[in-house]
C-alpha cells in the first residue's frame, strides 16, 4: 500500500459508520465508471446485495464473527 493510500485509510477509519458507507458508495460508483474487470452479472449481484443491505441493515453479520467462523473451519 502506498503512503498516500495509508493516509487515506487512517482518515477513513476515523469517520463514522454512516460516513464510511457514503465513502464506500462513492468509491463503488467511481469503480463502475472505470473498468473494474467485473462482468455485468457480477456488478448486478453486488448492486442487489448492496440494495438488500440498505433495505435491512440490521441483517448483517459482523466481520469479527465471519472471520472467527472461517478460522474455525480452517483449523478442523
Amino acid at each position: 500500500m502506498t503512503k498516500a493510500a495509508k493516509t487515506i485509510a487512517e482518515r477513513m477509519f476515523k469517520l463514522s459508520p454512516a460516513e464510511r458507507e457514503e465513502l464506500l458508495v462513492l468509491l463503488w460508483e467511481g469503480m463502475q465508471q472505470n473498468d473494474t474487470g467485473l462482468s455485468d452479472e457480477e456488478s448486478r449481484l453486488i448492486d442487489s446485495r448492496l440494495a438488500a443491505h440498505r433495505a435491512n441493515p440490521n441483517q448483517t453479520i459482523p466481520w469479527s464473527k465471519v472471520r472467527a467462523e472461517l478460522q474455525a473451519l480452517v483449523r478442523k
